[in-house]
């Protein structure tokens, strides 16, 4: 019983917003309300695993622009924006780019920062 006790605040900690999903919450609420809106189509009332894909969303998204600030390539970032639209938002997206509005995107963020690392250092090694 008492592992139990030990236990419970951790787990229920566990459960919250991390400190990307937070940061996103806290200073980037269009982008956060994208992430968490797409996290809720997919996972509808699956709570913990809503604020899983927030939390793996955010921080994809931070560590993307991170590493895109030292290997800018754009003509990449476009075409991988492009593979990884949501379906649907394809026009919301071009519109969203005009406007230079990139946080907002209605994108799979996880996938961009994999493939834009993947490719980067691929690109790199030769």
């Amino acid at each position: 019983m008492k592992y139990l006790l030990i236990l419970l605040p951790i787990i229920a900690y566990s459960q919250g917003l991390d400190e990307y999903g937070q940061h996103f919450k806290d200073n980037n609420p269009a982008s956060y309300e994208v992430i968490k809106q797409h996290a809720i189509e997919k996972w509808n009332d699956d709570y913990s695993m809503v604020i899983f894909s927030i939390n793996k969303q955010s921080k994809a998204c931070y560590e993307f622009f991170q590493y895109y600030k030292d290997n800018e390539d754009n003509a990449l970032a476009y075409r991988l924006i492009q593979k990884w639209t949501y379906k649907g938002f394809e026009a919301t997206n071009e519109k969203l780019l005009d406007k230079k509005r990139i946080l907002e995107l209605h994108v799979d963020w996880s996938m961009i920062y994999y493939e834009y690392k993947k490719q980067i250092e691929a690109k790199n090694s030769f």
